[in-house]
């Protein structure tokens, strides 16, 4: 599994790319999300897909919003789990 992580001022992201990080359109694709709050209070971050035919689906949804608790009194870990369904252009 590969994953990638970017630190920012607000949060960390951790993305891991379940089986690499192409997407063949026959084959689901998981992709899970980890953000951690590196503030002292809650907030919310949207996530939105981008650079994807707009015939491919992705689930929960192409853009969702994901409570981030905060890094004190709570849990600054969040997951977020996407999956990319095979797409097949005669199913269409």
């Amino acid at each position: 599994m590969l994953s990638v992580k970017k630190q920012g001022v607000i949060f960390d992201e951790i993305v891991k790319y379940n089986g690499g990080i192409h997407i063949k359109s026959e084959e689901e694709k998981k992709i899970s999300l980890t953000i951690i709050n590196k503030l002292r209070r809650q907030r919310w971050v949207t996530v939105k897909w981008h650079l994807m035919p707009e015939e491919w689906d992705v689930s929960p949804c192409r853009e969702t919003a994901i409570f981030l608790d905060q890094a004190h009194g709570g849990s600054a870990i969040n997951y977020a789990e996407f999956v990319i369904p095979p797409y097949n252009e005669a199913w269409a």
